[in-house]
């Protein structure tokens, strides 16, 4: 007796086609398959004569934008060879796909009659799981790691040009814990807020109306100031502060990353060496966050120096967020060369970030900070006492300083001190203030002869 191994995916593919009123293919060699329109236009008519059939016939369209994880180092022919195992996983998910490649990292595809809302979903989860499992190149499995983000023809996705637009919002959304994801209309509300917060954040960079915020760094030994870290601020009009992170990385989408930075070492650079000429602080040294794609950039060596050259009151610092090893070999020029010039160099986010420890010795950092995330633990987690006890120790044997961000309580700055932590800041101490609020603080302090590590 022969046994028949049944393929769950492919079966549970016949089934929705059966529902469809479509014809069930029998066998492999007479699968439909995806294929390859030449230009885009000839897939968009494919998936228009698609839609119009399905108006007709009272069903809905499924679209789906697949990205995949490239070759590695790969070339057109090895995506050559990659394109027949991911079209095979497709057709394996739903044996009426239409696939059209549309870049070395994504594909889209689309199924042309289904009834439900519900069958769309299912093919989605299929995709997913078919693609999901390692595809042999050259011998070697290759993870393709998709993600899925797919609209259904409907009010919302009339024709074909916004069920395109829908399943890029959706694969925007799509992320390792929910990788198919599909489209729903608040993606299209939260893309136009987004595109209207550009356009006013390009509008603000290009006015020069971004602000900077300061927070102090203490010495953890004295409380005397030793250093401020300088953080951009935007404030959308009628709308208040809009956080960092959304700006930031809007500002870097825009392209308008190098421009904001400038204004940002500028205005903080202005601020900070009047506060040392007020006798406020001295020997303070401006701490600018940034990141390798600013490095990068052809103009930032030459932004920082001439800062550096124009102002001898304020030590120019530059912490760098911890970055995988590529272009690492242009950054450490850069960074050399502005040491060099007299800056000091840090790397963040350290214990938690991606980090090649060979960079503490082979870059001339002056030291580390440590993340926010572990100073949080550090006196309800003696697992993560201990992690920051060893990265203190690890900083000191390689002559780095430590500091620790995000100091909150008491208790941890006395613990922090306790491990030998050169310095810290948080909002223990001071969160971080506009220039006038800060001005208020160091003033107060300065008259009152306090220590920030003083605050109860």
């Amino acid at each position: 007796m022969t046994t028949h191994h049944v393929d769950p995916i492919r079966a549970s593919s016949g089934l929705r086609r059966l529902r469809a009123g479509l014809p069930i293919d029998a066998g492999e060699a007479q699968h439909v398959g995806p294929t390859d329109p030449q230009t885009r236009d000839q897939f968009v008519a494919a998936l228009d004569e698609a839609i119009q059939s399905a108006l007709n016939e009272e069903r809905t369209v499924l679209v789906m934008r697949i990205s995949i994880r490239p070759v590695p180092g790969g070339d057109a022919d090895d995506r050559g060879r990659l394109d027949p195992g991911v079209k095979q996983r497709l057709t394996k998910a739903d044996t009426g796909v239409v696939a059209f490649s549309v870049g070395p990292d994504e594909i889209v595809a689309f199924v042309p009659a289904l009834r439900r809302r519900s069958d769309g979903e299912e093919t989605v989860a299929l995709t997913v799981q078919a693609l999901t499992e390692a595809l042999p190149l050259e011998g070697l499995p290759h993870y393709l790691s998709p993600r899925v983000g797919a609209a259904l023809l409907d009010r919302e996705n009339p024709s074909a040009e916004t069920l395109l637009e829908g399943t890029r919002l959706a694969l925007a959304e799509a992320d390792r814990s929910n990788p198919g994801m599909m489209f729903h209309p608040y993606q299209r509300v939260r893309h136009e807020r987004h595109s209207e917060m550009e356009t006013e954040l390009r509008a603000a960079v290009l006015r020069n109306e971004t602000s900077v915020a300061f927070q102090p760094v203490v010495h953890m030994a004295s409380g005397r100031i030793i250093a401020m870290e300088a953080f951009a601020r935007w404030f959308r009009e009628g709308k208040g502060q809009v956080p960092t992170i959304d700006f930031i990385r809007s500002a870097e989408e825009l392209g308008v990353m190098h421009q904001l930075g400038r204004q940002v070492l500028e205005k903080a650079l202005f601020q900070t060496a009047d506060w040392v000429d007020s006798g406020l602080v001295e020997d303070v040294t401006l701490w600018l966050n940034v990141s390798p794609t600013e490095i990068l950039h052809p103009e930032f060596s030459k932004m920082v120096g001439d800062a550096i050259s124009v102002n001898d009151r304020v030590r120019i610092g530059i912490e760098l967020s911890p970055m995988p090893p590529n272009d690492d070999r242009h950054i450490a020029t850069v960074i050399r060369s502005l040491v060099a010039r007299g800056a000091r160099a840090s790397i963040g986010d350290f214990g938690i970030g991606y980090i090649d420890l060979s960079m503490l010795h082979q870059m001339p950092f002056d030291s580390v900070t440590l993340d926010r995330s572990l100073i949080r633990q550090i006196a309800s987690n003696d697992q993560a006492a201990d992690l920051v006890k060893i990265l203190i120790d690890l900083a000191t044997r390689l002559d780095l300083a430590s500091n620790a961000s995000g100091i909150e309580t008491k208790e941890q700055a006395d613990m922090l001190v306790k491990m030998g932590c050169s310095s810290g800041q948080g909002y223990f101490m001071a969160r971080p203030l506009l220039a006038d609020e800060m001005t208020d603080l160091l003033t107060e302090h300065k008259s009152a002869g306090s220590s920030l590590l003083s605050n109860t």
